[in-house]
């Protein structure tokens, strides 16, 4: 299943991350399939003009944690942990606070369905990681 909206996604500059690109909705794109998970931006360029790196497809071993997460608006979002200490957030759909919420919550059923570790805790979004 693939869900459009936005997203911030880490900035690489050589091997030390500098900070995070903020890909704006439409152009973000969460991908959930059978035991894999993504991120990415569609169409790439906003995303490699300004060094910004994808989260590629990757298995339950390769996410550490998928939590739900709130912005600094609020903003209802879903943060994945990947195990290589990088963390991506998703903002699902350009809607209404209350139907934001909803499907950052069914996004977290899904994950969980396929194997993800999931934590429900709201957790505000850590732009140091």
């Amino acid at each position: 299943m693939e869900f459009k909206g936005g997203a911030l996604m880490p900035e690489m500059a050589g091997k030390y991350m500098t900070g995070y690109v903020h890909v704006r909705w439409p152009l973000a794109r969460l991908r959930i399939e059978t035991g894999l998970i993504g991120i990415r931006a569609c169409p790439a360029w906003p995303l490699t003009a300004f060094d910004g790196a994808p989260l590629a497809v990757s298995s339950p071993a390769e996410i550490e944690l998928v939590f739900a997460s709130v912005g600094m608006l609020r903003n209802p979002m879903v943060g994945l942990r990947a195990a290589t200490g990088r963390t991506y957030y998703f903002r699902p759909g350009r809607t209404a606070y209350f139907r934001a919420f909803r499907r950052t919550a069914e996004i977290l059923d899904l994950c969980e369905r396929e194997g993800f570790a999931v934590s429900r805790e709201n957790h505000r979004v850590d732009l140091t990681r």
